[in-house]
């Protein structure tokens, strides 16, 4: 599928696409898949790709496209991911991964090691140094006379070891075989409990993204301008969408009467706070959730439209779900899957 819709690609910029594709950091091999993505999307509902990274006036950044509707009208789009990860946070989220793969490396004839949590590292490290540690601790270990204990302890191995990798601490323990296994030849032979419990706040990583991308080109667009977010983060869905561009849900309480809470949308969207409307510079937002390959027959989508737009533009012919305000109520148009326009089964590629 991505090499057939590299065939639409503009042959001068596919090079540094397919780069991106293989790139083994995931924020960014993600984006290019989502770049790609939007192409192939906006071709298949007719739309017209005009440029790839068109000069604007009087900046030096540029946006991804230049885009003309199936009616002729001209738009800039820019795609962004919204993975909830600071960019200071992807080198500490590799560096993690980095150390889990060098301990899912390591196989022993006789033992196999566990860790609960897993923490980074403050630098890069040797993964040759880091194995050859934790392989001398099991050499030394004797599978037939454990620690006392063990007894003690008959759901915990007696085997513990505090490892250390650049302010990366670990608590690993060994467990021993069974006679007549064997060290796995392929995948993993650890015993990996996962990460502790943190909280998700999908909006709030919107709106942060929505509004950098919202200032890069201030005001001097000469035409309409949509803003592509592509939330990958664990929890999604439209709600949190618009939540974050319309403000956060509250709930007003009357202390005179038993009256209903009255909700209302709170100052601190994207497009509105407590003074006034803001990013006007933006025509509207493309909403998706999960645009990945192995989640795309599954993605979710919306057009989200700026009600304040210095410059607004409707997308009806995207064929999307679209939210928009008429008079103080949000209305929400029906619109296809991102399957649905794509010709893909719900289950692709499963």
């Amino acid at each position: 599928m991505l090499d057939e819709w590299l065939t639409r690609y503009p042959t001068e910029s596919r090079v540094p696409l397919i780069a991106r594709l293989r790139s083994t950091d995931e924020v960014g091999h993600n984006s290019a898949f989502f770049e790609l993505f939007l192409h192939e999307l906006l071709l298949r509902r007719g739309f017209t790709i005009l440029a790839i990274e068109p000069p604007v006036p009087e900046v030096d950044t540029r946006p991804d496209y230049l885009v003309e509707t199936p009616h002729g009208i001209q738009f800039y789009l820019e795609a962004a991911m919204v993975s909830g990860q600071a960019l200071t946070d992807r080198g500490s989220l590799k560096r993690e991964a980095d150390l889990l793969r060098a301990l899912e490396e390591v196989r022993h004839p006789r033992f196999q090691i566990s860790i609960q949590d897993l923490s980074a590292p403050d630098a890069a490290f040797r993964k040759a140094s880091v194995q050859a540690t934790v392989r001398a601790w099991l050499n030394g270990l004797d599978p037939e006379h454990p620690p006392a204990q063990a007894e003690q302890e008959s759901d915990s191995s007696p085997w513990r070891m505090t490892l250390s990798v650049f302010g990366a601490t670990l608590q690993l323990r060994a467990w021993a075989r069974r006679r007549d296994a064997a060290p796995r030849e392929q995948g993993s032979d650890l015993i990996y409990y996962g990460q502790p419990v943190r909280a998700v706040v999908p909006a709030v990583a919107i709106q942060k993204r929505a509004i950098e991308k919202a200032k890069r080109y201030g005001r001097v667009l000469d035409k309409p301008f949509y803003i592509a977010l592509n939330s990958t983060q664990v929890i999604q869905h439209d709600v949190h969408f618009e939540d974050a561009f319309f403000g956060s849900v509250q709930y007003t309480f009357s202390l005179d009467d038993d009256s209903d809470p009255q909700p209302s949308r709170s100052g601190d969207g994207v497009l509105q706070n407590e003074n006034g409307p803001r990013s006007l510079q933006v025509s509207g937002f493309l909403c998706f959730a999960n645009v990945t390959p192995w989640q795309l027959g599954r993605s979710q989508a919306r057009i989200i439209e700026n009600p304040f737009a210095a410059r607004p533009l409707t997308l009806t012919e995207l064929g999307l779900p679209i939210t928009r305000v008429e008079g103080q109520e949000l209305a929400r148009l029906d619109g296809g899957s991102v399957a649905s326009l794509l010709d893909l089964d719900r289950e692709w590629p499963g």
